[in-house]
């Protein structure tokens, strides 16, 4: 009964965001509130900036379905975790709503990054007052276990940069969106996998969303009005809700304490994901998150303000590799798959540490490469 009520909430949060976005577009086009155009962006009609105003609804709508139905069917393992999770389900709402309205602001006012940031920081520490904190490194930098007062901080300061981080690859239609499904459907999978339904719930039906915006976001026609932006409010919830399922993820997974969560013992679960799920949590949102620290760390060292928007992101480096925007989206979706996937196969043969570096060198070995192609391009062109 379980894959039922998540199958019915992840078809309702479809049904629901199917039903919002044209009626946010038509909204859009009478109130005016499109995308700007400027030098940085890669396109150059009005498009509606709204489509992530869908997301809370449909999640929020879909997470009540599944615990509606858990209950009406008597489904102990998924009402079970609703009643013990309520607290944290709760103060999770309140976040995310507090980034969605944060973000719709932002979309339809312009408002500053001090509100900006303000809201990003009191949703973060909603998370971690409801108890979700890393707390335990694994053996990462020689660190396992880590106190409260390192954990939770530390947590709010990477909800925040994960916020952000999605918030600024969204550059290219469908990017910031296909990370998030894949994002979503690995996380999904396994916190299924782990028996942690109610995140399995959250994390389909944030799939079921943002897959619905993906098809009006890629293959939505501007002169049929169907075309849609998802705005800061849709980059903001999607960074918000990936940065809750990582550190969700990452925290202890001993044998107790996952029976104490599930209320069943837990010999289904895997050493592997015992022991290591820092980096698997790691690798789902890794794209963003390198490439923001490459973005930053490059305009630092430029002496430039690591906040000031240019065109060194990913997206359009491969852009400037002569790549199509379509063919930008496919290589980067990709690419992510292809970390995630490369970690869960190596889990088993690499020390945690052996692993992140091997992530960090293909990354950087990709970039330098990327770079080489780049200046070749330009003496040729100058040549």
């Amino acid at each position: 009964m379980t894959k039922i009520a998540i199958l019915l909430a992840s078809l309702l949060s479809v049904v629901i965001t199917y039903l919002l976005i044209p009626q946010l577009v038509k909204f859009s086009y009478k109130k005016r509130l499109f995308d700007k155009i400027d030098e940085r962006k890669v396109h150059k009609v009005v498009v509606s900036r709204l489509g992530g105003v869908a997301f809370a609804p449909a999640i929020i709508m879909g997470v009540a379905l599944a615990y509606g139905v858990s209950m009406i069917a008597a489904d102990k393992a998924l009402a079970m975790q609703f009643q013990a999770g309520a607290f944290e389900l709760v103060l999770f709402i309140a976040a995310l709503l507090m980034i969605y309205f944060g973000g719709m602001t932002d979309d339809i006012l312009d408002s500053g990054y001090k509100l900006k940031f303000l809201v990003q920081f009191l949703g973060a520490t909603c998370l971690a007052v409801a108890g979700v904190s890393m707390d335990n490194f694994y053996g990462l930098f020689g660190l396992t276990e880590i106190p409260a007062w390192f954990g939770v901080p530390l947590s709010i300061t990477a909800t925040v940069f994960v916020v952000n981080a999605m918030n600024l690859i969204d550059g290219i239609d469908g990017l910031a969106a296909g990370l998030g499904i894949i994002g979503f459907f690995f996380f999904g999978c396994l916190f299924f996998s782990l028996g942690e339904y109610l995140n399995a719930v959250l994390a389909f039906t944030s799939l079921g969303a943002v897959l619905t915006f993906f098809f009006f976001n890629v293959y939505g026609s501007v002169e049929r009005r169907r075309k849609i932006f998802m705005g800061d409010c849709g980059s903001q919830t999607i960074g918000l809700l990936l940065a809750y399922f990582a550190i969700s993820f990452s925290m202890n997974r001993t044998p107790d304490v996952m029976a104490s969560v599930n209320g069943t013992e837990t010999g289904a679960l895997t050493d592997v994901l015992q022991s290591t799920p820092l980096v698997v949590a790691f690798s789902i949102i890794m794209v963003p998150v390198l490439d923001t620290f490459r973005v930053f760390g490059n305009r630092i060292r430029a002496h430039k303000n690591p906040f000031k928007p240019d065109r060194t992101h990913i997206h359009h480096r491969f852009i400037d590799l002569g790549l199509s925007h379509r063919a930008t989206l496919v290589v980067i979706l990709m690419l992510a798959a292809f970390f995630v996937l490369l970690n869960l196969l190596l889990l088993d043969l690499l020390d945690i540490n052996l692993l992140f570096c091997l992530d960090l060198l293909l990354w950087t070995g990709m970039h330098v490469w990327i770079s080489a192609c780049i200046g070749g391009r330009a003496r040729k062109k100058s040549a």
